[in-house]
């Protein structure tokens, strides 16, 4: 039988901002943060964070790089969510091998895009109620009042 991997997944915004973390039992500590830096490269770039590894050593990633405060990792493993030609976000996976993670990162992608039209990830990781975006605002006075009515 062969051995369960232990992962972790994070999604983020198209900015890198985290919108969900799952992180399973068996996981080692650090595949945490291998799948941020995966997920955030891949968020700002547009491209699945493998595809960067070979231009990670030139002048102008490895610039922004370190100008994100070091939080890219350029290696394989996340891809991002791309809608009507703009980046939404990205998952990123580490724990297993750089395949494994990035087969895991398109499964968590595939999950995510049919869950549309917008991303609310509550516990379990991926579970996603499918909501109109203005719902995820804070209320303004006027909504506030007008709901009291």
């Amino acid at each position: 039988m062969a051995a369960v991997l232990g992962m972790s997944a994070e999604v983020c915004d198209s900015g890198g901002r985290l919108i969900g973390l799952q992180r399973m039992g068996n996981a080692i500590w650090a595949s945490a943060y291998g799948s941020r830096g995966k997920a955030v490269a891949s968020a700002a770039f547009g491209r699945p964070s493998g595809e960067l590894t070979e231009r990670a050593d030139q002048p102008t990633p490895r610039g922004i790089a370190v100008a994100s405060g070091g939080h890219m990792i350029m290696g394989q493993g996340a891809v991002p969510s791309v809608r009507n030609s703009i980046v939404e976000g990205a998952c990123g996976v580490g724990g297993g091998t750089s395949q494994q993670d990035e087969d895991c990162a398109r499964a968590g992608i595939a999950q995510l895009s049919s869950a549309r039209p917008c991303w609310r990830v509550s516990e379990p990781f991926l579970t996603i109620d499918r909501v109109h975006p203005r719902s995820l605002l804070p209320a303004s006075p006027a909504r506030r009042n007008a709901a009291s009515r």
